[in-house]
């Protein structure tokens, strides 16, 4: 790696390990989970359907998000969808663990030609 030239895999692992220590971090924490526990016994038949419904907003919210950044940067560069797809996922990690997401748009960028990250 020549100096001066940021490593761009090595950034993407940071965030994904911060992020996942972040995540690990939070659930560890988390106070109230004998009444969640307590709430899935109580509620055993409705488990399926309610991780159906969230596995399907959660995919529905990504493949938005994908397109519209898609859009949204195709006055600067023409990316695939899969490109898109990634950037949208850094972006959502770097931004849980920034204040407001200001981090889910840096994440983004990282991407981006230094020629091209101004615009």
């Amino acid at each position: 790696m020549i100096s001066g030239k940021i490593n761009i895999k090595r950034i993407l692992m940071l965030i994904s390990a911060v992020a996942l220590i972040w995540v690990g971090y939070k659930l560890w924490t988390f106070g109230e989970w004998s009444a969640f526990l307590d709430y899935l016994h109580t509620n055993r038949h409705h488990l399926p359907a309610l991780l159906s419904i969230q596995l399907l907003l959660m995919t529905l919210n990504l493949a938005l998000e994908t397109r519209k950044w898609q859009i949204l940067v195709r006055p600067v560069q023409s990316i695939t969808l899969k490109e898109a797809f990634f950037q949208v996922v850094k972006g959502i990690q770097l931004g849980m663990m920034t204040p407001a997401r200001t981090g889910d748009s840096i994440g983004k960028a990282i991407f981006y030609l230094r020629a091209k990250k101004a615009k």
